[in-house]
């Protein structure tokens, strides 16, 4: 077991990898965030990296004898079952079994937790457009959340949902902090 072993979708759970997406730009970053798909999910919002949370996870299950893709199957239970694990910072982290025989560990930053924000997925999709659309702003208007909702196939929102599209362009923008 190593790193690799481990799957963790960046651009749904770890804020640090979501403002390096935005500064990069990528071709294809269109096509990523529709893949975040339409669900609410978890982002970790602590200063650990991603190479850090996988060592210390890995580190977890070295420790209670995990070292196998069928002792870490044993761990779970089967592969409907989870378990939640704390690393370093406080962070509480949902192992499932992974559906690729490379990736089998799937994790992701639990609910509820230290370093966790709860967010809608249309939500971050369209801060994260407007981001990288828009470098220079730091809050919008609803005109300019439901051009770039349009652009990405999302429903319009009305006054309701600005104040939490404003928040979460300055969080993954760096311009303030949780």
């Amino acid at each position: 077991m190593n790193e690799s072993s481990i799957r963790f979708n960046l651009l749904k759970h770890h804020l640090g990898f979501i403002t390096s997406f935005i500064k990069l730009k990528p071709k294809d970053w269109q096509i990523q965030l529709l893949e975040l798909g339409n669900l609410h999910f978890d982002v970790y919002t602590g200063q650990l990296s991603v190479k850090e949370i996988k060592s210390q996870i890995l580190l977890c299950l070295l420790n209670i004898g995990v070292q196998s893709p069928q002792q870490y199957f044993d761990f779970l239970g089967d592969e409907l079952n989870y378990k939640t694990i704390a690393i370093s910072d406080g962070s509480y982290w949902v192992l499932r079994w992974g559906i690729d025989s490379k990736e089998f560990i799937h994790i992701h930053i639990a609910r509820f937790g230290p370093h966790t924000l709860r967010v809608k997925s249309t939500a971050l999709k369209t801060a994260i457009a407007l981001a990288i659309n828009h470098p220079e702003i730091n809050t919008t208007d609803i005109n300019s959340i439901n051009d770039i909702r349009a652009i990405l196939g999302i429903s319009p929102i009305n006054s309701h949902g600005i104040e939490s599209i404003n928040e979460l362009l300055k969080l993954i923008s760096g311009k303030f902090k949780q």
